[in-house]
């Protein structure tokens, strides 16, 4: 769990990308997820998601967001959703 002063805001980060899984070389969705603040980043996670959808990549960022106690500090949330990213114009 970060040590961070209350009053500090943070920014979450979020970039999805699909990767070969290191062991069985199948492509898999990830979200690497990382915070930012004054005089402060951190990775979070790099988790494994079910699906691509900027709802999964959401719940993930959330549930890393509870599990790292930083709730009240989260100002902001940035999400790279390009149009490669998601599929269609």
């Amino acid at each position: 769990m970060l040590k961070l002063n209350h009053f500090v805001s943070l920014t979450t980060h979020g970039d999805g990308k699909l990767t070969a899984e290191m062991t069985t070389k199948e492509q898999v969705d990830r979200l690497l997820v990382l915070i930012s603040g004054v005089a402060t980043e951190q990775l979070l996670d790099v988790p494994k998601l079910s699906s691509g959808t900027a709802e999964a990549q959401a719940a993930a960022v959330v549930q890393l967001v509870k599990e790292w106690g930083i709730e009240d500090c989260v100002a902001a949330v940035c999400f790279d959703r390009t149009v490669s990213n998601i599929g269609h114009c």
